[in-house]
C-alpha cells in the first residue's frame, strides 16, 4: 500500500488550457521524506510536501473518483493546487498500479477493486488534455474484485476509510419527509444573508436530504436552492447544509453545523454534491466527500470533516479540473 507523498515524476504531462476558479485553500498539513546530507552526515530534516489540508497517513496518497464509468477512475492528487497544476506537471502514477481500493457511494461501501494501468493523464490520453484543451487528472482502469460492479462515486486505498451510509430521506413516509423538509427550510432561512439579496423572502426548495448515524448524534445533509427569474438568465442560490441533533430524540431541534452558499447564473453556478460519508484513518474522523460542479464541466473535490459537536469544517479542496 502506498502511504507516502507521491513525488512529481514520469512523463505524463498535463497542459493548462483554461482559466480555473480561485478558491481559498484549507489549513496545510505536511509530509515528506528526508534526503542525505551532501557531506555524508546524518540526513537532513524531512522536506515538507504540502497537501493543503489532506492527511496522507489517514486518507492515502490520492482520492480516486469514478470517471464516467464504474470501470474507469480519475486519480486526484492532493498536493496540487490551481497554481501548481501547470503545463509542466507530471504525475508518478506507477506506484498505484495494482493497489486495492474500496469503493464508496452515498449508501456506503459497494465493493473492492484493483487499480490497473494508471498511465493515462487526462481525457485526451497521454497528452493530459482533450481536444478542447481542458485539463484533466490521470486516469486508471478499475478491475472489480467481484462482478457485477455496483455504481460508485469515490474510492480510497484499502484500509483508509470506513463507510458512514447515508439514508435517502426520499424513502420516508410523506408526513415525515415534509416535516424534515420544513426543518431544512427553517435552518436555511436562519443563515446569515445580505439584506439586499434578491433571494431574500423567496421559498427554499429542498433538492435532496440524507441522514446518517454518528455515535450519539444524527447528521442531516441537505441540498437547498432558491431561484430568481430574470429575462436574460435565471439566477440561483445554492446551499449545502449540514445539521446535527441527538440520536434517538426525533423531537429535538436540529443545529446547523456547517453550510456553504453560492449564488449566480444557473448555467454556471457551483453546485455541491455529497458523494460519500466516511470515517478516515485510525482516528475515524467523520468526513464528507463533496464534488463541486461548476456548470462548465469543471470539477473540484473537497473533504469536509467533523471537528466537534455540531461543528464541521472544510478540510481540503483539490485543484480545479476542466475548462
Amino acid at each position: 500500500m502506498v502511504t507516502a507523498a507521491l513525488v512529481v515524476a514520469g512523463s505524463l504531462a498535463v497542459l493548462v488550457g483554461c482559466d480555473r476558479r480561485p478558491r481559498q485553500a484549507a489549513a496545510n498539513d505536511t509530509a515528506g521524506e528526508g534526503s542525505p546530507a551532501v557531506d555524508g552526515s546524518a540526513p537532513a530534516a524531512p522536506a515538507p510536501v504540502s497537501t493543503h489540508g489532506w492527511r496522507l497517513a489517514e486518507a492515502g496518497p490520492a482520492l480516486v473518483v469514478a470517471a464516467g464509468s464504474a470501470l474507469r477512475a480519475q486519480l486526484v492528487f492532493p498536493q496540487y493546487t490551481d497554481s501548481t497544476l501547470t503545463a509542466t506537471t507530471s504525475f508518478a502514477t506507477a506506484p498505484l498500479a495494482g493497489d486495492t481500493v474500496e469503493l464508496f457511494a452515498p449508501g456506503g461501501l459497494v465493493g473492492r477493486a484493483t487499480l490497473a494501468e494508471p498511465a493515462v493523464s487526462g481525457p485526451g490520453g497521454g497528452s493530459g488534455t482533450g481536444a478542447d484543451g481542458c485539463i484533466g487528472w490521470p486516469r486508471a482502469r478499475v478491475v472489480p474484485a467481484e462482478e457485477p460492479l455496483s455504481p460508485w462515486k469515490v474510492a480510497f486505498l484499502a484500509g483508509h476509510a470506513r463507510a458512514l451510509p447515508l439514508d435517502s430521506t426520499v424513502e420516508l413516509a410523506g408526513p415525515d419527509s415534509a416535516h424534515l423538509a420544513a426543518d431544512v427550510a427553517r435552518l436555511s432561512s436562519a443563515l446569515p444573508q445580505d439584506a439586499a439579496s434578491p433571494f431574500r423572502g423567496l421559498p427554499f426548495v429542498v433538492r435532496d436530504m440524507r441522514r446518517f448515524a454518528l455515535d450519539s448524534v444524527q447528521v442531516l445533509v441537505a441540498d437547498v436552492v432558491r431561484r430568481v427569474n430574470q429575462e436574460a438568465s435565471q439566477q440561483m442560490e445554492h446551499t449545502l447544509l449540514v445539521a446535527e441533533r441527538p440520536a434517538g430524540r426525533p423531537d429535538a431541534p436540529w443545529t446547523t453545523a456547517y453550510h456553504e452558499r453560492t449564488t449566480g447564473p444557473e448555467e454556471t453556478l457551483e453546485m455541491s454534491e455529497v458523494l460519500a460519508a466516511v470515517r478516515l484513518g485510525d482516528a475515524g474522523r467523520p468526513t464528507l466527500v463533496v464534488g463541486r460542479d461548476y456548470g462548465d464541466g469543471g470539477m473540484v473535490y473537497s473533504l469536509v470533516e467533523r471537528v466537534g459537536p455540531a461543528r464541521w469544517r472544510l478540510r481540503w479542496s483539490s485543484a480545479y479540473s476542466g475548462c
